[in-house]
């Protein structure tokens, strides 16, 4: 007896995700548990399981057998054999052998046998029927955002994102401790709690349901350690969910510490879509223009300035003496100018504005934190930073054309002229009365200067 099932994409592609990508330990780094329970007309059920014992994910598929009433069994098979079987099929073939060994195959013959016992896999946590809420998960720009805001910690509450209700809505989170990323999720139901997402099941929700987009319900229990169970698809034919233990570190206080920013600035400038079209498309140009300086806090820093009407962008400049080039943007202004040039991660502040129609940043000095609105639900905190070797006091005074755009090199990158070797004046009088003419020669021991101007008066 045989039971088919078909394997989406999307399923083999979360599989990778969910296994330990470095690990000693062989079920972890590639192994995938499969689990039959034969039935006929699509009653049948295949359950796919992949762990690195952080994150499990689990998908039940619809099968059909050969023949009804066979017994359930299942085993441990090499994930990176399942996913070579599947690359060219759809179709997986589940059966045993006739000495009674699991094996799956594809519809062309080849087949692949297990690696261990399906009792050799670690025993996973259940959520089980628990308390829980359904949000929609952020995707597209939204969710870029959010995973470009956090770092490889090994702090784990760094490494992941904290979905909070906060100002009326829900929220979710994201920091490595430098910049902060908040976004509104759009549909959500009010038992939505406060609850961590690690890192890698963003990613897979992120990286292999994007196009179905799913709706997320989170079911919570309470053994020791809290459960998250993230059902992704639960349909009667499908079911696709995400499985992680809360852990034990506090996430850091981001409603407070956006709260302490928000209204609390002087300066104000609000971007169009062309305003930050502009500054996107200027700060491409200084950090690909600054990648290869020498220097690394170079490579990433640049400098912004507030006026009554513009938006400055500055780049690094190594010269003190003249003014850092910079780009002039147009804009909605607070009318308050800026003394001063504040220094800022370049990377982070394109990861805010990329690719939107709409920005608005505040700042209130330039040692406070940036704060910047990107559409309606997208808010963002990003730290000042100094960039040494600068001046960093230029006064708004300038006009704009006395400033070298930045695509052409500025002052500092010019050459400067080598002064002229000083020279010293000796006149020459002849042996018989009058001069013979007044010689210059370069400033050197005075008796060879001498020499040297009685040799030019005798070829004179």
């Amino acid at each position: 007896m045989t039971t088919t099932a078909v394997v989406p994409k999307e399923v083999l592609k979360a599989l990778k995700l969910a296994v330990a990508r470095r690990s000693p330990v062989q079920i972890l780094s590639d192994g995938v548990l499969v689990q039959v329970t034969p039935g006929t007309s699509e009653q049948g059920r295949v359950r796919l399981t992949a762990t690195d014992l952080d994150v499990s994910f689990t998908a039940v598929l619809p099968a059909s057998s050969t023949d009804d009433g066979g017994e359930p069994f299942g085993a441990i098979f090499s994930l990176k054999q399942f996913l070579a079987l599947m690359k060219y099929e759809s179709r997986a073939v589940f059966g045993k052998t006739a000495d009674g060994v699991e094996v799956i195959s594809s519809p062309d013959g080849a087949s692949i046998s297990p690696m261990y016992p399906a009792e050799e896999y670690p025993s996973l946590p259940d959520a089980g029927e628990g308390e829980g809420g359904v949000f929609e998960f952020p995707y597209g720009e939204a969710a870029q955002r959010l995973m470009a805001a956090v770092g490889e910690d090994s702090r784990y509450y760094l490494s992941g994102f904290q979905v909070k209700q906060a100002w009326g809505t829900c929220w979710m989170f994201a920091t490595d401790g430098h910049r902060l990323h908040c976004e509104q999720l759009g549909r959500y139901s009010q038992k939505v709690g406060d609850f961590l997402v690690p890192a890698k099941a963003f990613e897979i929700i992120h990286a292999a349901f994007e196009k179905r987009r799913p709706r997320v319900t989170l079911l919570t229990s309470d053994q020791g350690k809290p459960v998250v169970v993230a059902k992704l698809i639960n349909s009667d034919a499908s079911k696709y969910s995400l499985t992680w233990r809360q852990p034990d570190a506090q996430f850091p206080e981001c409603v407070n510490v956006v709260e302490r920013t928000m209204g609390n600035s002087r300066y104000r400038a609000h971007l169009d879509a062309a305003g930050v079209k502009a500054l996107e498309k200027a700060l491409d140009r200084i950090l690909v223009l600054q990648k290869n300086e020498p220097d690394s806090h170079i490579t990433w820093g640049v400098g912004f300035q507030i006026g009554r009407s513009e938006f400055r962008v500055y780049r690094y400049s190594k010269d003190k003496r003249g003014d850092m080039p910079f780009v002039e943007i147009p804009c909605e202004t607070s009318k308050a100018r800026m003394s001063e040039v504040c220094g800022v991660n370049g990377w982070y502040l394109r990861d805010v504005i990329r690719k939107e129609k709409r920005a608005t940043i505040e700042v209130r000095n330039p040692e406070s934190a940036f704060y910047i609105t990107v559409g309606d639900s997208s808010r963002a905190l990003v730290m000042p930073c100094r960039i040494e070797g600068t001046s960093t006091k230029y006064p708004y005074g300038t006009e704009a054309g006395e400033a070298p755009p930045i695509d052409e090199p500025g002052p500092e990158d010019a050459p400067e002229p080598e002064p002229e070797p000083p020279t010293v004046k000796f006149t020459i009088e002849s042996p018989v009365g009058g001069k013979l003419g007044e010689f210059t020669v370069p400033e050197i021991d005075p008796l060879e200067a001498a020499a040297l101007a009685a040799l030019a008066a005798l070829n004179a």
